[in-house]
């Protein structure tokens, strides 16, 4: 812990540190619920073995790690950017057509390279997505490049205990939202497909109030699941004891309305109810919204 001295508490776990050479860093207290014997266990908590696997142009990386002995807790330090995303998009600049797409195209390449490795992140939303861009926030010709963040959640696709309350609601496939025993990477997909929606009209796509209320955004936009579309969907929903109506799918072309035909298209691909009609995160780097990308 000597080795930074702690200059701000940005959130309950996130701190900004400045080293030894006076250079800003982030450092995030490992979530983990227990405590760390020593500092080797620290170095084996799940998000650190998931980022040090994880080397990618668009993953945090984690430049050291460290060890309160005092509380037994434990802490990754990572390089400080000035904004994730939803603040980038709060700051009420308008983004360029290609600039939207660029972040969109990273956004998938991320997601096909982690999900190659058989991980998923779980926890995908627009506070854990960074701008790495420190310079020209506002520039209108920038190409504005991203870095992932936050693993706490993520889970390796062989794991066999999944628990069905992560990532914010706004964000959570369907599969998630009616506790579904088994999941997979396309949670992540269908998260993207919110945050595409979001780049574009700077607003939530589904802002439920309660678990309840969040399913009932899904149907009112997507239309109510039938046994055709996801059998699994309505037959888990039922031993729930959820009616989930007999909703129509509304019209797409005017809910996204500032989106592009070709993008409209990727998110409905992105935003299906059954996870096994969903798109991967390697398709969608070959569909045509994105190949026309930059």
């Amino acid at each position: 812990m000597d080795k930074y001295q702690i200059s701000l508490q940005a959130h309950d776990n996130l701190y900004i540190v400045l080293n030894d050479q006076g250079k800003k860093l982030a450092m995030k207290k490992l979530k983990r619920g227990n405590t760390f014997a020593d500092l080797e266990e620290a170095k084996n908590d799940i998000e650190v073995r998931h980022l040090n696997k994880l080397k990618n142009e668009h993953v945090i990386e984690v430049l050291d790690v460290i060890y309160n002995s005092t509380d037994r807790t434990g802490f990754i330090i990572l390089p400080y950017f000035q904004m994730n995303l939803f603040e980038f998009l709060e700051n009420g600049k308008k983004l360029q057509e290609f600039q939207r797409r660029h972040i969109v195209k990273q956004l998938f390449q991320v997601l096909s390279f982690i999900h190659s490795q058989n991980i998923f992140h779980r926890d995908l939303h627009p506070e854990n997505i960074m701008i790495t861009d420190e310079q020209e926030y506002s520039s209108d010709k920038s190409l504005f490049n991203i870095k992932l963040i936050d693993f706490g959640s993520s889970k390796c696709r062989q794991d066999n205990q999944f628990t069905d309350y992560v990532g914010v609601r706004w964000y959570r496939a369907p599969e998630l939202l009616l506790s579904c025993q088994k999941y997979d990477e396309k949670v992540d997909i269908f998260a993207l497909g919110c945050i595409i929606y979001e780049i574009y009209h700077k607003k939530p796509l589904f802002p439920g109030t309660s678990e309840l209320a969040q399913l009932n955004e899904l149907c009112v936009i997507l239309g109510s699941p039938t046994q055709e579309i996801w059998s699994k969907g309505v037959e888990q929903a039922e031993k729930k004891g959820l009616d989930l109506g007999k909703h129509k799918k509304s019209n797409l072309k005017v809910i996204f309305c500032d989106m592009p035909q070709d993008m409209v298209e990727l998110c409905e691909l992105c935003l299906t109810w059954n996870p096994e009609k969903r798109i991967s995160a390697a398709e969608a780097l070959n569909h045509k919204s994105i190949i026309n990308s930059i």
